[in-house]
């Protein structure tokens, strides 16, 4: 080998040794600038959206295919384990509803949803014009608190009521004539706005399920017939989940309105609406006569299954009610009358498919004779023996079994 010939491969050894060790530098500073990990390629995949079909298909539904790594932007590149991402229009938000304002109720307990009473599946008792306390105010404890056998009332105001609910009690809403003459069909201004906001009142104080219902006393010998049925009527309408009940005058039943009075007779038109019925009747003890009286009303009546028949005792001392040519109320009667007609009454209620109560007349009467006199310590009559039967047969209702069957509402 000649002098030149070793001088060359003495340079392309140079040469190479040369660009080994830059080889080697690029290496390593390729290793840092990626963390010291070595990269691996991966096949990408794309997310093809396909769009609702015009087929029985509903949902927008996704598949992945195979593809080149240049098909993507380098923004949408992802690892196999990660969710892909695909370039679609954002989701608009959902728009947030402004939360309603609370607002405090004007009594300390709100409304409930549900109202129900199961009292009202039960047989009642009453005493006519007699306010939830005047018993035990009256007599203390000399035959029975009120709660024994007391468990009807009716009442006009939150305290009476709240008082009722302690008691365990149920209390009648009074409906009074709101017509302002015969010749219209029209309530007086006003008048259906304030049943509204007491009864609002009532559900705000927690206090609507001790209403049973609204009643009124004789009425069509004040309205016709048409004027009854659109009244009834309206309360069924706008409060459905509650009775109506109804003392109707014996004139209505027999057909024989007094003098000054145009009643007709009742009929299945007049109280279709109606869910508790009865009549008071105090001047005799014949129970067929009574019997008649109470079929005539049922047969007026359509013999609905849904009605629940009430009964009024005489409790007082006027038996006839009524005032005479010299202005004198009524006849005296005595303490065994009354007796023998509560139990009268009673035997009449216990017959009854559908017993609504008893409603014994009254506490006040007119005449000033009334079971708050009969029985009040400071006055001569002390019926005690009447007072004792009431609160015996009440106590009978109370612990009654029986439960009012509402299957029979059509």
């Amino acid at each position: 080998m000649n002098k030149r010939t070793k001088q060359i491969l003495a340079i392309v050894s140079i040469i190479l040794s040369v660009a080994i060790v830059v080889g080697i530098v690029l290496f390593v500073l390729a290793s840092c600038g990626n963390g010291g990990t070595t990269t691996t390629k991966k096949k990408k995949k794309k997310v093809v959206i396909v769009k609702k079909p015009t087929t029985t298909q509903t949902d927008e539904t996704s598949s992945e295919e195979d593809t080149d790594e240049n098909v993507y932007d380098t923004d949408n590149e992802y690892k196999e384990d990660e969710t892909p991402v695909v370039d679609e229009e954002p989701a608009d938000e959902p728009t947030k509803e402004p939360e309603e304002e609370v607002v405090k109720p004007v009594y300390e307990v709100d409304l409930e949803k549900v109202i129900y009473n199961p009292l009202n599946e039960r047989i009642g008792m009453a005493v006519y014009h007699m306010e939830e306390g005047q018993w035990d105010d009256l007599l203390g404890n000399k035959y029975a608190k009120e709660e024994e056998f007391i468990s009807y009332y009716r009442a006009s105001n939150i305290e009476q009521l709240r008082n009722i609910k302690k008691k365990n009690g149920l209390a009648w809403y009074f409906i009074s004539n709101p017509f302002p003459d015969r010749n219209t069909n029209t309530f007086k201004e006003g008048w259906a706005e304030n049943i509204q906001s007491a009864v609002a009142a009532y559900k705000a104080a927690g206090l609507w399920d001790v209403i049973a219902g609204f009643e009124t006393e004789e009425l069509c010998m004040k309205v016709t017939q048409a004027q009854f049925r659109t009244l009834t009527r309206w309360l069924r309408d706008n409060f459905p989940e509650k009775r109506i009940f109804a003392c109707v005058s014996v004139y209505e039943i027999k057909d024989n309105a007094p003098s000054g009075f145009t009643i007709a007779p009742m009929t299945y038109d007049t109280y279709g609406y109606i869910t508790d019925i009865g009549f008071d009747w105090y001047s005799h003890l014949d129970q067929d006569r009574y019997q008649e009286m109470i079929d005539s009303m049922l047969n007026n009546m359509g013999r609905r299954n849904n009605v629940r028949i009430w009964f009024f005792p005489t409790t007082h001392n006027r038996a006839t009610g009524l005032w005479d040519s010299q202005g004198k109320y009524g006849n005296l009667t005595n303490e065994e009358f009354c007796i023998e007609h509560l139990n009268m009454m009673y035997k009449f209620l216990m017959k009854q498919r559908n017993p609504g109560g008893l409603y014994l007349y009254t506490w006040n009467t007119y005449g000033d004779q009334g079971l708050g006199e009969l029985l009040d310590p400071d006055r001569q009559f002390k019926w005690d023996n009447l007072a004792k039967r009431i609160v015996e047969i009440g106590k009978e209702i109370r612990a009654s079994g029986y439960r009012y069957d509402y299957s029979l509402y059509n």
